[in-house]
């Protein structure tokens, strides 16, 4: 799996990052996952790097022609 690396700003959780990431709060379960080493606390620390899993496409979207995608 691919990753990007984010460091956290002051006020960060993981909710934010899920959503400035995907789109959507409720992601955050793939951040938690990713990151088994880092406390799972209401707010992080400002500076800390974590990994930010790529999303894969689902089939559906990889059978699309390349105008629809």
């Amino acid at each position: 799996m691919r990753y990007a690396i984010y460091t956290t700003s002051e006020n960060d959780d993981w909710s934010n990052i899920a959503a400035k990431f995907y789109g959507s709060p409720f992601e955050y379960p793939r951040l938690l996952s990713a990151n088994p080493d880092i406390p799972k606390t209401e707010t992080l620390p400002a500076g800390l790097k974590i990994k930010i899993p790529e999303i894969l496409e689902n089939k559906e979207r990889l059978n699309l022609p390349p105008w629809k995608k």
